[in-house]
């Protein structure tokens, strides 16, 4: 008896010690999975994002198409460095950080919108001018959509926010923009080349290398859309984005796809026509190609549709999720207080009008 006694003491003290060393193990992987980016990362882009800032700011007091030609040729990669910055510390809501990131909108957005809006006045473009000021609510309202978003990013598991850091933002984001800069590097070649780009009569830019840039510019804003897209897909819960993903085996037979999903793959084939189109113009000389621009919006129109039907499926799947997980806590309490019979066949739910809410102001 006092050697089994003494026995069972060991193994208790043994499966304590495991225990202790298990738990311990945990917490360091939990302390090592990633909530938040370096303050360096958001530093380094807010300043890559004020570049299109100052060359818009040089063009509208200089009226030197040149600083207008490289600042449209680097937006898109100055767009996709916000995104990014936008998403990198999810968690942080307090007033000061909240501050910084309104503070870097505003001098993103308003500046390059003020300083074209400034250009196009002072070459009597008016319609231009009042666009430009026109788009100013429109990018707010991105603002506040983006916000919500990173909310959403914020009460990702650890193990799926840790993933969204370093493999979303990071390193396809970084993907990303090497892909834009390299896109872009022929039509810089032929500005550099070139030496200047020319105005016409009618105040509008022109010159041989205007279909290099514009395709550039084309093929850039399709790779932004597409990151925003992943990022839109990656800063909800992988069981809600789960029914929002292609099945291989389904897109392999055709059978079991959503009817969006078919529509989705139709635009995003129809983008990807159009990006070859444009793609054919990098290096191209000469007078500027209206159907760069037809096929290049063309494209843009695609790929924001494309982008819509996904925001807006997994908009519903959100308010599915809360809509099941409010009926799960609330049924016991409704079945108590309104009998079976008085029941009605629709509830208010707080997820489908948020849902409703969310995508109404989208539009």
């Amino acid at each position: 008896a006092l050697v089994m006694n003494s026995r069972i003491v060991q193994t208790l003290e043994y499966l304590s010690t495991m225990r202790k060393k298990f738990d311990k193990s945990q917490a360091t992987k939990n302390k090592e999975l990633v909530e938040e980016c370096s303050w360096a990362f958001v530093i380094l882009i807010f300043f890559l994002t004020s570049i299109s800032s100052v060359l818009t700011v040089c063009y509208g007091v200089t009226l030197e198409a040149i600083y207008w030609s490289l600042g449209g040729l680097i937006l898109p990669m100055t767009m996709t460095s916000f995104l990014i910055s936008a998403f990198m510390k999810p968690k942080r809501t307090d007033a000061r950080y909240m501050g910084f990131l309104y503070f870097h909108a505003f001098t993103f957005f308003l500046v390059c919108e003020a300083g074209g809006s400034l250009a196009d006045f002072r070459l009597e473009n008016f319609g231009d001018a009042i666009f430009a000021i026109v788009r100013i609510p429109m990018w707010y309202t991105a603002l506040k959509l983006g916000l919500k978003l990173r909310q959403s990013a914020a009460k990702l598991p650890p193990q799926e926010l840790a993933d969204f850091l370093c493999q979303t933002l990071l390193v396809k984001g970084t993907s990303a923009i090497g892909t834009m800069l390299f896109f872009s590097f022929e039509a810089a070649g032929c500005l550099i080349r070139k030496g200047e780009i020319f105005r016409d009569d009618n105040n509008k830019t022109g010159g041989q290398c205007e279909n290099s840039s514009t395709a550039s510019v084309g093929i850039s804003v399709y790779i932004a859309i597409w990151f925003a897209i992943g990022i839109l897909s990656k800063a909800v819960p992988q069981s809600i984005t789960r029914r929002t993903v292609w099945d291989l085996p389904a897109l392999a037979s055709l059978k079991g796809l959503k009817w969006w999903q078919v529509i989705q793959a139709v635009l995003t084939a129809g983008t990807a026509v159009a990006a070859m189109y444009l793609l054919s113009f990098l290096g191209v000389e000469g007078d500027a190609d209206p159907s760069v621009y037809q096929v290049g919006a063309l494209g843009l129109m695609f790929m924001l549709m494309a982008m819509l039907i996904n925001l807006v499926a997994i908009t519903r799947m959100i308010g599915e999720h809360q809509s099941s997980e409010h009926q799960s806590i609330g049924g016991d309490v409704e079945m108590h207080a309104h009998p079976p019979s008085l029941r009605t066949g629709r509830t208010f739910s707080s997820g489908k009008a948020e849902s409703s809410m969310f995508f109404t102001t989208l539009v």
